[in-house]
């Protein structure tokens, strides 16, 4: 499609640039511009002559071939951007729950937003997104807090998928 579309284009434009050529008199113009005409019309008609000659079944095949086509790349880019909103859910969600920890910790232990640190990994899809680790990490007076209890604390809550370290 893309060729015949080119070479309809081509044609338009040779046929214009020829009909520039010869001086404005007379009948000769008249039929000079007939020929160029016929010309175009002849490279716009092409597909259908073909058609005609191969039948309609050819033609129904290629239409056929044609919608295909264009399901396939349809589908192909649905599943392409289904992902990237899914990992763009995924990051937001990870955002929002690392904050809801961290104000969690901080109510449930007294540790400051200064003094930890959460990471949230999660995996999944856009319809199903799984928690796959959460990773504390205790600095300045936060330390002093019982990294076995808040992993434990967190592990019951989340499913055993808590880390607590110091740095």
């Amino acid at each position: 499609m893309k060729s015949y579309l080119i070479g309809v284009v081509l044609a338009v434009v040779i046929g214009t640039l020829v009909e520039l050529l010869p001086p404005d008199e007379g009948r000769e113009t008249s039929v000079f511009r007939l020929l160029v005409s016929l010309m175009i019309l002849c490279v716009i008609a092409n597909p259908l002559l073909t058609v005609l000659q191969e039948g309609p079944d050819a033609l129904f095949d290629r239409i056929r071939a044609a919608i295909e086509e264009i399901n396939t790349e349809g589908t192909a880019l649905s599943d392409r951007y289904a992902e990237q909103t899914a990992a763009y859910i995924r990051t937001a969600s990870a955002r929002e729950a690392e904050e809801s920890v961290g104000i969690l910790l901080a109510e449930r232990f007294g540790i400051s937003a200064q003094d930890c640190r959460v990471d949230i990994t999660l995996g999944g899809t856009a319809e199903e997104i799984t928690l796959e680790e959460i990773t504390v990490v205790l600095s300045g007076r936060a330390v002093l807090a019982d990294p076995y209890t808040i992993e434990a604390y967190l592990s019951t809550l989340f499913g055993g998928v808590a880390v607590v370290a110091i740095e």
